[in-house]
């Protein structure tokens, strides 16, 4: 019967121990309980301390004890607790300490204490007590999509343990599970953010005791708010469908405003397509060239806005775009290649930004449409033909025009071919080039602003269809050839502060009816009228001094000169074939009269000479006229050198006659 009670009792004992068995609940509001896997205390196999099998104690032999009839107090029936057996301790549960692996404590010998089950920590056995370890060894931080999901914390420990979430975090963080391994995974769960704020909560590790032993920050980032992307709305839908084709990198069959800025070539893929605008070229703010060739051919395309980042305009970018009539370059635009817009026949106006420094030749070459063209101060080279068969008004403001051209190689000049009719020059310039509108055949008018001071060489030459010109009081001197051969010539007037007019300077203007010239001019170059054969009058300022070779010769209409009396020497053949001048006045302070100075002046019937003193005279000055001298120096004249071959046309006079 014993030992019935004795295996009754240790049934009891062991149901008790399982009940106990696993994580003690801390006093905590929200505890959660880690599940007892086995993996936190080794488990009692038997193996580590000998089994209470009944040897141990010393067998009842009836002596001691009365036979238990089922009338004893307490009879142990499996519910009670194990009878105290004189250690007075408490069973060990193995919540509070490091589960006993039967390594520390000294087996039951059977010399009177009760074996160890494995449920105490603490038996008196006179060994050390192990200190409680929890480590979280994957870190103590985790960052959170605002998506949610899983994450995992390593805990390596030797005790049971609670986790404690706060309750303000239980909606959106949990604890999933652990997995057995060597040390214990807990695994956790997060709901998904849908707020744009982030969010964290404080995970804490206890002990049975609710003792904090470690913690995990668990932060988890706010919901971003993605704003649906504007995409761009295209005119053309063959733009559209280029675009799309090639840059549309979320393959919505959209082109957002993001997109297009992420582009930074547009080379070849526009070549000879059938686009018809592209005014949303301004939204490609990634571009800095319009590649070589880029729109080569688009003869549909009419209008185009080219963005504000591009500097540079590639050759042949815009090359034969028929279609094309407008064009506005942003200041950004530093250089325009060559042949970038050529044969761009429906071109209406060209105005180019204030930042383009370069525009190539050819550049603008056969845009016969044009209607005006502004070239700004910032341009510093234009190459060959840059317009040729450009009509219209030209405005330019660059002191390219202060350029010299060389006679002999004109293939540089940007103004060879151009059929601009009118020309306005801007204040930046300061003089003319050489040759600088040499040949602008369909040039009608021209504005000179009062910043300039000379006109080189040849600058006008033959513009045909020159009809007046103003020269500014600005300008000092006019040069060889300036306004030579502009047969259209009907207007000229000199500023008052021009000091010399060069050779030839207005030769050839056959249309050119009246010129006067100023009191400021000391110099009048030979040929400077020479062969200006509509030329009625002409009015010589009091500040020349000599009138050069041939300066008037030709002007076969010339009726009326008046030298002044500053005039020293009257130039070889100066007057040489006015057939229509009558009469000339040579004032008194002419001292040379070259040869042929009036050769062949057919109607020239009276020459009044007013100098005392015989002006030297060299041969055919005259053809027959009638000379009137002073009347005290009509002697004088008769037997001078080469006026004696006059002598019987010397008339005294006191010149009160002469009408003027």
């Amino acid at each position: 019967m014993k030992k019935l009670l004795l295996l009754l009792a240790l049934v009891g004992l062991f149901a008790t121990a399982c009940e106990k068995d696993g994580v003690q609940e801390p006093n905590n509001d929200n505890p959660i309980e880690v599940p007892d896997d086995g993996t936190n205390e080794t488990p009692d196999d038997g193996t580590d301390e000998k089994p209470n099998d009944g040897t141990d104690e010393k067998p009842d032999d009836g002596t001691d004890e009365k036979p238990d009839d089922g009338t004893d107090e307490n009879p142990n029936d499996g519910t009670d607790e194990k009878p105290n057996d004189g250690t007075d301790e408490k069973p060990n549960d193995g919540t509070d300490e490091k589960p006993n692996d039967g390594t520390d404590e000294k087996p039951n010998d059977g010399t009177g204490e009760k074996p160890d089950d494995g449920g105490n920590d603490n038996p008196n056995d006179g060994g050390e007590e192990e200190d409680p370890i929890l480590d979280i060894t994957s870190g103590d931080k985790i960052d959170m999509e605002a998506e949610g999901g899983e994450f995992e914390v390593v805990v390596s420990t030797n005790i049971a343990y609670t986790i404690d979430i706060p309750v303000d975090a239980q909606s959106w963080l949990s604890v999933i599970g652990t997995r057995a391994m060597h040390t214990e995974t807990v695994s956790f769960s997060v709901s998904a953010n849908e707020t744009t704020e982030e969010r964290s909560a404080k995970v804490v590790f206890l002990d049975d005791k609710n003792t904090e032993l470690r913690s995990v920050t668990v932060t988890q980032r706010g919901m971003e708010i993605i704003e649906p992307k504007e995409v761009i709305e295209f005119a053309d839908e063959a733009v559209k469908s280029i675009c799309v084709t090639n840059w549309d990198t979320d393959g919505d069959d959209e082109l957002s405003y993001e997109e297009a800025a992420e582009v930074t070539d547009l080379s070849g893929w526009f070549v000879y397509s059938e686009i018809t605008s592209f005014d949303e070229l301004i939204y490609f703010t990634g571009l800095t060239t319009i590649g070589m060739s880029a729109f080569l051919g688009c003869a549909s395309l009419t209008h185009i806005t080219i963005p504000e980042n591009v500097s540079t305009i590639a050759d042949y970018a815009f090359y034969e775009c028929t279609s094309l009539y407008n064009v506005t370059f942003p200041d950004s635009v530093k250089s325009i290649g060559n042949y970038a817009f050529k044969s761009c026949t429906s071109f209406s106006g060209i105005t180019i930004g204030s930042g383009v420094t370069t525009i190539g030749e050819f550049a603008f070459s056969g845009c016969t449409s044009v209607t005006s063209v502004n070239i700004p101060a910032s341009v510093t080279s234009i190459g060959g033909y840059a317009f040729e068969d450009c009509r219209g008004n030209l405005t330019i403001d660059s002191k390219i025009i202060e350029e010299n051209y060389d006679s002999m190689d004109l293939m540089g000049n940007f103004l060879l071919g151009n059929k601009f009719t009118s020309l306005e020059i801007g204040t930046n310039v300061t003089k003319l080039g050489e040759h600088v509108f040499f040949q602008c055949t369909k040039l009608t008018d021209v504005k000179i602003p009062d910043s300039v001071t000379s006109i080189g060489n040849f600058s006008f030459s033959n513009c045909i269809k020159l009809s007046s010109v103003t020269i500014p009081n600005s300008v000092k001197t006019i040069n060889e050839g300036a306004f030579q051969a502009c047969t259209s010539l009907v207007t000229l007037k000199i500023g008052n502060n021009v000091t010399s007019i060069g050779q030839v300077a207005f030769s050839g203007c056959t249309s050119l009816s009246m010129v006067t010239i100023p009191d400021s001019v000391t110099t009048l170059g030979d040929f400077a009228f020479r062969g200006c054969s509509n030329l009625g009058y002409v009015q010589i300022g009091s500040g020349v001094t000599s009138i050069g070779t041939c300066a008037f010769s030709y002007c076969t209409s010339l009726t009326s000169v008046t030298i002044p009396e500053s005039v020293k020497t009257i130039g070889m053949c100066a007057f040489e074939y006015c057939k229509a001048l009558s009469k000339i006045i040579i004032p008194s302070s002419v001292t040379t009269i070259d040869h042929r100075a009036f050769y062949e002046c057919r109607l020239l019937a009276k020459v009044y000479c007013k100098p005392t003193t015989p002006p030297s005279l060299s041969t055919e000055a005259f053809y027959a006229p009638t000379i009137y001298v002073p009347e005290d120096s009509v002697e004088a004249y008769k037997t001078a050198s080469m006026w004696r071959d006059y002598a019987d046309d010397i008339v005294g006079s006191d010149f009160s006659d002469i009408i003027y």
